[in-house]
């Protein structure tokens, strides 16, 4: 929720300052909040000193490990930074293709940058909708597994890059459309983002081998920052194909890993069950 606070106001912030005072302000915007985070922190610092003391009492745990369950855990573990990587690269489309998307394809006269706002202000409103979903279907024992809720978060955000390509198709590759088909998308993403990366963070912290778990924390961020990249490298098509076709190449590339996830699920769902006995 704190990171999305900061994702809803800096687009409306920066967005202003830049309209107002051009470029440099905004761009110095951003050093200045780095500031005040900096200061934050060194004044702050001594209520987190508890988080410094390492834990211990995970080496007996450690050795009760085989080799087995070791390599079952990190095996399964690299099948979800696969899935993370390209869920990545459909979600930080947010910030590139759609903010060209909001300047030249649809009809409105906001700044292009005040739609990057409706992502994060989705994951705020609907985080304690799905929370008490989530909670009224395990009381009745009917709660969908983590690896079930991230493929719901897969077709969510595919979902999304459908119903842009249709809108492409019936006017956005060469005109205008309704604002109400990017808001729509940002939110269905925001939907999607809720079902799938807290659960995989979870599922991370909990198949990773304890003497492994900071390796393998650091590969599910790995997986965020590759998905970026690999977000840009698929958003130079943006201008050499009409981009209700671009949106389906998107989709495309969620099915291919959708498919996967949802044959891995059962696999997915033992380790797991091993990992917590």
């Amino acid at each position: 929720m704190g990171v999305n606070l900061g994702a809803f106001i800096s687009p409306l912030t920066v967005a202003w300052l830049r309209i107002h005072y051009g470029w440099s302000v905004a761009f110095m915007s951003a050093a200045v909040a780095m500031l005040f985070s900096l200061i934050t922190f060194i004044t702050f610092k001594h209520y987190l000193a508890a988080a410094d003391v390492k834990d211990e009492t995970s080496r007996g745990h450690t050795a009760a490990l085989s080799s087995s369950d070791v390599r079952s855990r990190v095996i399964t573990l690299l099948a979800i930074f696969g899935i993370s990587l390209v869920f990545w690269i459909a979600f930080y489309q947010i910030f590139y293709t759609f903010t060209f998307w909001a300047r030249d394809s649809t009809a409105t006269s906001w700044p292009p940058e005040r739609f990057q706002t409706f992502e994060p202000l989705g994951v705020i409103l609907l985080s304690p909708v799905l929370v008490a979903i989530w909670a009224w279907l395990q009381r009745r024992n009917a709660e969908p597994s983590t690896p079930v809720k991230m493929l719901m978060g897969v077709a969510l955000v595919g979902t999304a890059f459908g119903a842009l390509a249709y809108a492409g198709a019936i006017g956005g590759d060469t005109g205008r459309v309704s604002p109400l088909w990017l808001i729509s998308a940002n939110l269905l993403i925001a939907a999607g983002e809720i079902a799938l990366s807290p659960m995989g963070m979870s599922l991370v912290n909990r198949l990773s081998p304890p003497r492994l778990r900071g390796l393998m924390m650091g590969g599910w961020f790995a997986s965020l920052g590759i998905g970026g990249y690999l977000s840009g490298s698929i958003g130079v098509y943006w201008d050499r194909m009409p981009h209700s076709r671009f949106f389906l190449m998107v989709v495309a590339i969620l099915v291919l890993v959708a498919v996967p996830l949802s044959l891995l699920t059962p696999q997915i769902k033992r380790t797991l069950q091993r990992a917590e006995a």
